[in-house]
């Protein structure tokens, strides 16, 4: 597994104060570890979601999917840029075989698709509880570094006085349970030309 270095929780959450911890899952790859598990009940980070190996040979593939503009969440007034990737995408089994081996659960997946976001482009606030679908996974796979200037921010909750944000920080994923709301902010005028890449899978947990 190799050593696994701690990310302080201010790198990857930003300025914005937390009331409620998250689990902060640091690792340099995918490889079973029943000692580290996460709780199904509450959104978790997992930083260095893959080895850098996979992650660079799976960036190269994700960067000839093509995306088409005007995917909605909840607002059509707010579109973003998706785009499509069969099931039996490298990309999407690695990441379902990584959110398994990490939680030590079995998944299986519904959906799955890629949002790009650049500056101007907001989200809106969902949640992405739909028939069987009872967990989110966001994979943050953009090829290069993301500062906290860069902005971007998944925003988690329903509490106006009590939200979190998680930067998306390259090759770091987020699961949470399908009823947790939460929004995906677009970068800042600093971020420039870089966007902010996400591969999205909707998932069911077997009992």
């Amino acid at each position: 597994m190799g050593d696994r270095q701690p990310l302080r929780e201010e790198q990857l959450f930003g300025q914005l104060k937390l009331r409620h911890s998250y689990a902060l899952i640091p690792g340099t790859c995918c490889s079973a570890n029943p000692s580290v598990t996460s709780s199904l009940d509450t959104p978790t980070a997992f930083v260095q979601f893959v080895s850098e190996d996979l992650f660079t040979t799976l960036s190269e593939e994700l960067s000839r999917i093509r995306f088409g503009f005007g995917a909605v969440s909840t607002d059509p007034n707010l579109p973003i840029w998706q785009g499509e990737l069969d099931h039996t995408s490298p990309a999407v089994q690695l990441a379902l075989q990584a959110v398994c081996d990490w939680t030590s659960r079995r998944f299986e997946l519904v959906t799955s698709h890629m949002n790009l976001q650049t500056h101007g482009l907001d989200g809106a606030f969902h949640s992405d509880s739909d028939g069987k679908i009872t967990h989110a996974l966001t994979w943050y796979i953009h090829p290069y570094e993301w500062l906290r200037e860069y902005g971007g921010y998944l925003v988690i909750g329903d509490d106006l006085w009590n939200l979190r944000a998680i930067l998306p920080a390259r090759n770091t994923a987020v699961l949470m349970p399908s009823n947790v709301p939460h929004c995906a902010t677009a970068p800042s005028l600093r971020a420039g030309t870089r966007a902010r890449i996400s591969l999205n899978l909707k998932l069911w947990v077997r009992p």
